[in-house]
């Protein structure tokens, strides 16, 4: 399993991928679920299939989950994407965003997303050093510069709103690092 993020129902959601070789008693080999969890009851209540939402599973990686208000946001690694579960009318929904690249919108080795209050994301690009910042309506806002020492293969990442801090584990030079965040009022 990968990822854990808690949903406003307060389950647990966490990526179950069942590898080729695996015994898979919930999610088929090959194949990649997202399970949601009532802790109380210690059981699924609701499983995902990730089948017709990955486009390559062989290539597909899902690592990293974050979860806002309604949607969940699911990290693919292999693919270099992001894809966007919500519930709408009743039914399930997905969106799939970004693709392999240098470019704006596209990533290599994608690995974490944070979402702040307005929907907003920053979305950590490794193998590009860079992290980018997506508006709620998935449009391009800019790449996020910080200063003095640059970022390299920037990685884990979470968002703490409380001191209002954008927390980043710094691959390429082993190091956690805090960046204050909010408005320039």
């Amino acid at each position: 399993m990968f990822g854990i993020a808690v949903d406003c129902l307060g389950r647990l959601l966490t990526i179950n991928r069942c590898l080729e070789g695996d015994e898979g008693k919930l999610t088929m080999k090959g194949h990649t679920d997202i399970l949601y969890i009532d802790v109380e009851k210690e059981r699924v209540v609701k499983r995902v299939e990730m089948i017709d939402i990955i486009t390559e599973r062989g290539t597909s990686d899902c690592r990293a989950i974050t979860m806002h208000r309604d949607k969940l946001y699911v990290v693919d690694t292999g693919l270099d994407c992001i894809y966007t579960l919500f519930e709408e009318d009743g039914e399930d929904q997905a969106e799939v965003f970004g693709t392999p690249g240098r470019q704006e919108t596209q990533f290599s080795g994608v690995s974490a997303v944070v979402v702040d209050d307005e929907g907003s994301m920053v979305i950590s690009d490794t193998r590009n050093n860079r992290l980018q910042l997506i508006s709620s309506e998935w449009d391009f806002e800019g790449f996020v510069k910080v200063l003095p020492r640059p970022l390299s293969r920037p990685s884990t990442m979470c968002l703490d709103k409380d001191v209002g801090q954008l927390v980043i584990y710094n691959q390429g030079h082993h190091e956690v690092v805090r960046y204050s965040v909010g408005s320039k009022d």
